[in-house]
């Protein structure tokens, strides 16, 4: 009797992962354009009910969301390079920023020590 992990096609199996640089670099991107409008939108004048309040509840959890997996995503990057200088910039409370730096300037392999 096969498995179900034995009939899966060997194409699911080598495809790319879903965290990396690329995909570290959009949620963070999209995290801080989100935030961005949110804070627009807070500081008009307008009440806060009807479609400015849609408005702030949609971009206030794009930010939350986009922000906790670019997050995420950059702990997981600074993991895979087995440095720690480079978790702990990941690890830093400002989660699009240092996702953003962690994607753009993290070596993508391990650095091999003499």
């Amino acid at each position: 009797m096969a498995t179900i992990a034995s009939k899966r096609p060997a194409s699911q199996a080598s495809t790319q992962p879903f965290v990396t640089r690329r995909s570290t670099l959009a949620f963070s991107v999209a995290s801080l354009v989100a935030g961005v409008g949110f804070e627009a939108v807070l500081s008009t004048d307008a009440s806060t009910s009807g479609t400015t309040g849609m408005l702030l509840a949609v971009t206030l959890s794009v930010w939350l969301v986009a922000g906790v997996v670019a997050w995420i995503a950059g702990v997981i990057l600074a993991l895979r390079v087995n440095s720690l200088l480079w978790l702990v910039v990941a690890i830093m409370p400002f989660p699009p920023v240092n996702s953003l730096i962690t994607a753009m300037f993290c070596p993508a392999t391990p650095t091999k020590r003499a």
